[in-house]
Order: structure tokens, then sequence, then C-alpha cells
């Protein structure tokens, strides 16, 4: 953490509302974390990340920069079991989309082979429904996996620039297109059961 020395870890307080409003705030004379209630379970943030944000001590953009760096850590970690002491983080400008400006890539470089072990985008959205959709998406399989939000914008793997169907389609053969249309469906089926609710009113969680 940068900029606060804790003798011990703070207390923390949750503020049970409807509004998430400030959602969390760190007071350092008191060593007091304070959290509104509709953040926990939330699903666009990361608890753990909101606590590395708030505990940095840091300014605004190196609050964030410090969150963004735990949570491509903690993938690479889950992912390959590398102790993220031993990655380092490179930026490229990334590719424009078509109806977006520029967007960032963010490569996982291990510090002692030089070797990329993984590329992230970071881009931004056009709203909320933007940013719910892309979660969505990455929870069903049916786009990257997006492990950072921060407003409207989203980090997710990078999957290349020739992975878009509409530029592949046409090289598929027969068989791959009926196999990429069997997949579709069956992801279909689980936004159809995500998106409506069953006899007891509840909205089916495919994770669960």
């Amino acid at each position: 953490m940068k900029g606060i020395i804790r003798s011990q870890p703070p207390k923390v307080l949750v503020i049970y509302t409807d509004e998430l409003a400030f959602g969390a705030t760190y007071k350092p004379e008191e060593n007091l974390l304070l959290i509104r209630s509709p953040l926990i379970n939330h699903p666009k943030y990361n608890l753990t990340t909101v606590f590395v944000h708030e505990l940095n001590g840091g300014s605004q953009q190196e609050n964030e920069a410090a969150e963004l760096a735990y949570a491509i850590s903690q993938d690479i970690q889950e992912s390959y079991g590398v102790n993220p002491e031993y990655i380092r983080i490179e930026t490229q400008l990334g590719p424009g989309g078509r109806n977006r400006g520029s967007t960032i890539l963010l490569k996982a470089v291990s510090v002692s082979s030089g070797e990329i072990l993984r590329i992230y985008l970071e881009k931004s959205t056009h709203g909320t429904a933007e940013v719910e959709r892309s979660i969505r998406a990455s929870r069903l399989g049916l786009g990257p996996k997006v492990i950072y939000v921060r407003g409207n914008t989203i980090v997710e793997y990078y999957a290349g620039k020739d992975t878009d169907l509409r530029q592949r389609g046409p090289q598929l053969t027969s068989q791959e297109q009926q196999i990429v249309g069997m997949r579709l469906a069956e992801k279909l089926d689980l936004v159809f059961d995500m998106t409506n609710p069953d006899q007891s009113g509840k909205v089916a969680d495919p994770e669960h």
C-alpha cells in the first residue's frame, strides 16, 4: 500500500441503505473503512479490489492503478500459479472499435523470461447497460472474460483482432458453422433462463 502506515487492520463499518452513493470510503484518522451495503455482492464490483483501492492511500489515479494491478495479478496467479511479484504490466495503444475511441492493451509479462502471459483490453463503454451485458456475456462464456470494472470502463481478455464472427464466418467450413450455431443456441438458452423468472419469481443464476 502506498501512503498510509497502519499498526493494525482497519475496522469495517457497513452502512445498510438502498443507495449505493459513495460505495466505500476510508477514514485514515480513525483507521475506519465505511462500506454501503449495496456494494457487497454487487455484480459490477469485486469487494477485494474495492479494499485495495480505498486502502492504497494515494491519489484517485494511483488508487485505480493499484486496483487494476491487483485484479490482473490475481488473474495471472489463478491461471498460471505465478507469484504477482514476478510479473510486470506493459501498456500500448490498442485497436480502435467501430463505435468507440482508442483502447489500451495491457500485457502481463514474466519478469524472468520476458514471456507475455496474457493480454488484456481496457476499453470505455457507452454506459451501465453495456457494462452489464459484458459482465453477463463473460459469465456465460459468450464474450471475453471481464476481470475489472471501473465506472463505464472494463478490462477483459484480449482475443485478438481476427475473432469477430462477421469477419471469420465466411471462412468457416459447413461443419464449423454448424458447431458454432449449436453453441450459440446453448448460450441463448442460458440467457433466456437468466432473463425470464421461473415460477417462484426468481431469476435463474448459471453459477448456482
